[in-house]
């Protein structure tokens, strides 16, 4: 017994352990690897529709039209304005028309074609125009091959040429006494002032109690004519009554009144 209590008083040796855990040599903790952290907003991704592959279509070949260019023409007057009468050169050149046939210059819209002159490029004629009483404006022309072409000329009027005349009297009033007479006669003076002939002279009367005898040839320049105009009250009422009188020459014309005053 008394080795059983040395051993449970310690003075035996230590039991030997049944499990001895190994030693651990001693490490260096290393620092672990720095992580960063990204933190990023996403995106939004709009939704865009495919853009379809472009495609290369060839030029088409380059086509060659054996279409003419049109034909035209330019009509010049030298001069193109003047104091009637005058004579002006037309000269007219044609492009895009080879070569041009039947050549015609108008001098004005109601004058016959005649015929043109060739000088080099261009086909000229000679226009006359008379005197105006009005500056007047015409229209020339030319044409060729079915084209054609015009230039405005310009007539002034000339005081060398010029037309005018003078009535006396003029506006006439007058009495008739019916117990005394129905009719009377009243004579009209007409001059020529102007510088050309007064010609084809016709009269009216809006009234049938007034008649007229018209001047019955022409005037020259200085000439003087008469017109006279018989009245006839027979059927007329006692009162005023008047008729108008219209003289008319070639290129003028002139109204006169004549007022009667009828009493019996």
């Amino acid at each position: 017994m008394p080795g059983c209590l040395d051993q449970f008083l310690g003075g035996a040796p230590s039991p030997t352990p049944l499990y001895t855990p190994p030693e651990v040599s001693p490490e260096v903790a290393s620092s672990p690897s720095p992580s960063v952290s990204v933190s990023a907003t996403p995106i939004s991704t709009p939704n865009a529709t495919a853009l379809p592959s472009p495609s290369i279509n060839a030029s088409p070949s380059p086509t060659v039209s054996n279409t003419s260019l049109a034909g035209e023409c330019t009509l010049a007057a030298n001069p193109q304005q003047a104091q009637g009468p005058f004579k002006a050169a037309l000269s007219v050149r044609f492009f895009n028309v080879v070569p041009p046939s039947n050549v015609t210059i108008k001098c004005s819209p109601n004058a016959a074609a005649g015929e043109a002159e060739k000088k080099g490029e261009f086909f000229v004629r000679v226009c006359d125009y008379g005197y105006a009483l009005q500056r007047t404006l015409l229209f020339a022309s030319a044409s060729a091959s079915g084209v054609s072409c015009t230039t405005p000329i310009v007539v002034d009027v000339n005081p060398a040429y010029s037309k005018g005349w003078s009535f006396s009297p003029q506006d006439v009033s007058l009495t008739l006494n019916k117990s005394i007479a129905n009719t009377t006669r009243q004579n009209y003076t007409v001059s020529n002032t102007g510088a050309l002939s007064l010609t084809s002279f016709s009269c009216s009367s809006d009234q049938s109690f007034a008649s007229i005898t018209c001047v019955n040839n022409d005037l020259k320049p200085g000439e003087h004519g008469v017109a006279s105009v018989s009245l006839n009250v027979t059927s007329l009422s006692t009162g005023q009554q008047q008729a108008i009188i219209t003289v008319r020459e070639a290129d003028l014309q002139q109204a006169l009144s004549v007022t009667i005053n009828v009493v019996s």
